[in-house]
């Protein structure tokens, strides 16, 4: 019987004594340094990605807040050259009106002004409500609206 005792309390201890590389559930009797220096190594590699992953978040968080700057500075330069635009065609469409027109040949050129400053305009806000349109292509719809009005005050003065 007291064998069987003893080989009993020899198990429990063998099991009670498993290993760890965590000091705080070792005790002491089952503290390995090495162990323990390799759970250290491991956690300052864990924290030395983290500030690594930190960092590259950070630089594409400005990178982002850069990017919007540059957007918004696009959008500002863009809505300035479209107020340009409206001007211009306001500026057309009263020269249009004060143009007398003597004959029919005149009166008719005054009419098609006349449709093609509308049809501009028309243009124009299309451009401005168009969120879909590529940076690009805007820029090239307003300089063809730019070149359109430039022809339309040479036909004005031809009719002065």
């Amino acid at each position: 019987m007291m064998q069987r005792l003893t080989i009993g309390l020899f198990i429990l201890l063998a099991a009670g004594c498993a290993t760890t590389d965590d000091p705080r559930q070792g005790g002491l009797f089952n503290y390995r340094p090495a162990a323990y220096a390799e759970r250290l190594k491991q956690r300052g590699q864990d924290l030395e990605a983290l500030q690594q992953n930190q960092q590259q978040e950070a630089e594409q968080r400005q990178q982002l807040e850069s990017d919007v700057q540059t957007r918004q500075a696009m959008l500002e330069n863009e809505r300035v050259r479209l107020r340009g635009l409206d001007d211009d065609l306001a500026r057309l469409q009263q020269n249009v009106n004060r143009a007398q027109a003597r004959t029919n040949a005149q009166q008719a050129e005054k009419q098609r002004i006349r449709r093609a400053i509308k049809r501009l305009q028309e243009q124009r806000v299309a451009l401005e409500t168009n969120q879909q349109l590529a940076q690009e292509e805007k820029e090239k719809q307003i300089a063809s609206l730019t070149e359109d009005i430039k022809n339309l005050t040479e036909a004005i003065s031809k009719l002065k």
